[in-house]
C-alpha cells in the first residue's frame, strides 16, 4: 500500500515538474516572441519618425 501510495505521489510530482517546465518554456518562448514584436515596432516608428525629420529638414 505504502510503496503504491510512493509511486502515486512521485508520478504526480514529476507530471507537476514537467508540466511546470512546459509551462516555464512556453512563456519564455511568449516573452521572446513579444519582445521580437516590440523590437521591430519601436524600430519602424524609429525609421518613420527619423523619415519624417530629415524630410521635414530638407
Amino acid at each position: 500500500m505504502r510503496s503504491e501510495l510512493g509511486q502515486a505521489l512521485s508520478f504526480f510530482l514529476n507530471m507537476v515538474l514537467v508540466d511546470r517546465m512546459l509551462v516555464i518554456r512556453a512563456v519564455l518562448d511568449w516573452m521572446n516572441f513579444v519582445r521580437k514584436r516590440l523590437v521591430e515596432q519601436v524600430f519602424s516608428g524609429f525609421l518613420k519618425v527619423g523619415t519624417a525629420i530629415a524630410l521635414a529638414s530638407v
